[in-house]
């Protein structure tokens, strides 16, 4: 699948603000990229990015996919793996690794 398949999908684990039930938050920058895992009280994951980069955005719902119905943090393995129709190897492995030091990987 490549980043902008899933976009037309729709993204389904994003917050534009704080969630009400928020149990913690970890978060992440590099260069103008950052990223926000919101852990809610419930055991669910959500994110914020503050720049519209799609592929960090993509990678981060399906980070927050795996983690929320399988209560485990993804591998950059698989995250990588599902995309990999994606062209730009490297940028994905760059923001594949931003993401997971978010999760404390």
């Amino acid at each position: 699948m490549t980043v902008k398949e899933y976009h037309q999908q729709g993204l389904k684990y994003h917050t534009d603000s704080e969630p009400e039930n928020l149990k913690y938050f970890s978060e992440q920058s590099e260069g103008a990229h950052k990223v926000r895992l919101y852990f809610l009280k419930d055991g669910t994951c959500k994110w914020w990015t503050n720049k519209r980069c799609k592929k960090l955005m993509a990678l981060a719902d399906v980070a927050c996919y795996i983690y929320n119905t399988e209560k485990r943090i993804p591998t950059d393995t698989e995250l990588l793996e599902f995309f990999k129709d994606e062209k730009d190897k490297q940028k994905m492995q760059a923001r594949t690794e931003l993401l997971l030091k978010a999760f404390g990987i």
